[in-house]
C-alpha cells in the first residue's frame, strides 16, 4: 500500500514540478478551511483530492491505487478530509516545496 502510493507522488511531484505548480496551487479549487479546536487548518476532501490530481495530469488510476492512496492521506477524525500541510509535508520528501505559502 505504501509503496503504491509512494509511485503515486513520485508522479504527482514530476508533473507539478514540470507544470511550475505547488500542492496549494494545484489544490486551491479543492481546499477549505476548518477550524479545529481553535486552529484552523486547510483541507481537502478526498473527491476534490482526485479531481485535483487528475488536473494536474494523473487521470489513469485504478481503483486500488486510489483507495491506497485515500488510506495514506485521509484522516478518519476529519470525515476522511485531508489536510493540505501534511501533503505539503509527503511532496517536500520528493523534492517538490511550495514557496507561496500564506
Amino acid at each position: 500500500m505504501i509503496d503504491t502510493a509512494e509511485r503515486i507522488f513520485v508522479k504527482m511531484a514530476e508533473l507539478m514540478f514540470d507544470n511550475k505548480v505547488t500542492c496549494r496551487m494545484a489544490f486551491k479549487e479543492h481546499t477549505f478551511v476548518a477550524d479545529l479546536n481553535g486552529q484552523e487548518y486547510d483541507l481537502i476532501s478526498p473527491m476534490g483530492f482526485l479531481q485535483g490530481i487528475k488536473e494536474i495530469g494523473i487521470d489513469n488510476l485504478s481503483e486500488s491505487e486510489v483507495t491506497y492512496l485515500l488510506k495514506v492521506l485521509s484522516k478518519n477524525e476529519l470525515d476522511g478530509a485531508i489536510m493540505l500541510q501534511e501533503l505539503q509535508t509527503i511532496m517536500e520528501n520528493f523534492g517538490l516545496y511550495d514557496d507561496d505559502e500564506d
